[in-house]
């Protein structure tokens, strides 16, 4: 015969855990455009990359410099080398995005 008080108990002590310790929501925070461009011009200037100096050169986190590479090797501008960590930019893409990106700012 199973011991139901114990067995009430513990699922009690789950749901108040789970109360206590349950993450708060929090709002994402938007990205500072200029910090976009300041990383894109960091591309620019250097061609072939690591994150790592991007990150010295901009004081942008980690994080939102990654999110960057990544939406840019998805489009086709940034791609990885065979080198672990290192990034090759098409500078003629890079260069058109960020004149058309200029340009739609000005508007």
């Amino acid at each position: 015969m199973r011991n139901t008080v114990a067995g009430s108990q513990q699922a009690v002590h789950s749901t108040l855990h789970w109360a206590v310790h349950m993450p708060v929501y929090r709002p994402p925070r938007r990205v500072d455009p200029s910090r976009v461009g300041r990383i894109m011009d960091a591309i620019m200037e250097r061609g072939v990359f690591m994150v790592r100096e991007i990150v010295e050169a901009t004081g942008a986190p980690r994080y939102e410099v990654l999110a960057v590479i990544h939406v840019l090797e998805y489009l086709g501008i940034v791609e990885r080398s065979a080198i672990p960590g290192v990034y090759i930019a098409r500078l003629g893409r890079l260069k058109q995005l960020m004149e058309a990106t200029r340009q739609w700012r000005s508007q």
